[in-house]
């Protein structure tokens, strides 16, 4: 394996590791501020385009999620074997 090749590994490895890292602390927060908004203020939220954009985009990302874990895993097993 090249140079290049180990620093876009590595390189790849930490950015999805942070997206994925970053989209679970948003669920995350999301949960606890409709907690705290009430039922009925929740329910004006969930009925608006964003939050159906919210939605479609975090199905999608969840139909990558094996895929992602995968490479996150044997990536993480490639750069220890490094």
């Amino acid at each position: 394996m090249s140079e290049l090749d180990d620093i876009s590994l590595k390189e790849t490895y930490k950015i999805i590791s942070v997206l994925l890292e970053q989209v679970e602390a948003s669920n995350n927060l999301i949960a606890l501020m409709a907690a705290q908004l009430g039922e009925e203020n929740t329910r004006k939220i969930t009925q608006s385009s964003s939050w159906a954009a919210f939605m479609t985009a975090k199905r999608s990302l969840e139909t990558l999620r094996p895929l992602l874990e995968k490479y996150v895993a044997t990536a993480a097993k490639m750069t220890a074997e490094m």
